[in-house]
């Protein structure tokens, strides 16, 4: 497998047997300087065929094919990583062609007949400034569920948050929040809502946890 950096952050990087590690420190493999990657961000993990990343850092954002992970996850061709705002595709190494190069014409090699998606990187961070999220930076993508289940795009392990509290939309024009029937309630800049739109500055409270 490789990591392909369709922005150009990084060049393209072959993962082989063992651990690749992800950081913007000097002696990491894969060194990424930027907001949002920590000195020690993650690491790539291959034995026996299988890859997995795993988190070192949670105080920042790892996402995982839309969804951020906390300590670890499988990792295979065609995934979606981000490290802060920094993407990057996960492609299969090319086999070796059973014929010679030149009795396949260059175009079909290049087109296989699949949309190219280009990847949207996060517009907005969620920062935790109290509670559980503490310290913590969260990527926004699409559409996410926050809430105690370890399955919501944005898992806080809290007792005062409901199993599946609100769910929160990018859009154009900020962040749509969405009360998910919580018990303790969703507020935006101390104004219990229902559903309402988060702006950069703004902030997001899920009873005492900001």
């Amino acid at each position: 497998m490789k990591l392909i950096f369709p922005n150009g952050e990084h060049a393209a990087v072959d993962l082989g047997e063992g651990v690749t590690r992800i950081g913007s420190s000097s002696d990491s493999q894969i060194v990424l300087v930027a907001p949002g990657v920590a000195v020690n961000h993650c690491e790539i993990e291959i034995r026996g065929g299988k890859a997995v990343v795993r988190i070192r850092d949670q105080s920042v954002a790892t996402v995982l094919n839309g969804r951020q992970i906390t300590q670890e996850g499988p990792l295979k061709p065609g995934d979606l990583l981000l490290f802060g705002r920094i993407g990057c595709r996960v492609v299969a190494n090319e086999k070796p062609a059973a014929m010679p190069a030149a009795s396949v014409a260059p175009a079909m090699r290049e087109d296989d007949g699949r949309t190219r998606v280009r990847m949207a990187l996060p517009k907005f961070m969620l920062r935790g400034v109290s509670g559980a999220t503490f310290g913590r930076n969260f990527a926004l993508v699409g559409s996410m569920t926050i809430g105690r289940q370890s399955d919501c795009g944005i898992p806080i392990p809290a007792e005062e948050i409901s199993r599946q509290h609100a769910r929160l939309q990018v859009t154009a024009e900020g962040v749509m929040v969405e009360d998910l029937g919580s018990a303790n309630g969703t507020w935006i800049n101390d104004k219990r809502v229902h559903t309402g739109m988060l702006n950069p500055g703004d902030e997001l409270r899920l009873d005492t946890v900001r």
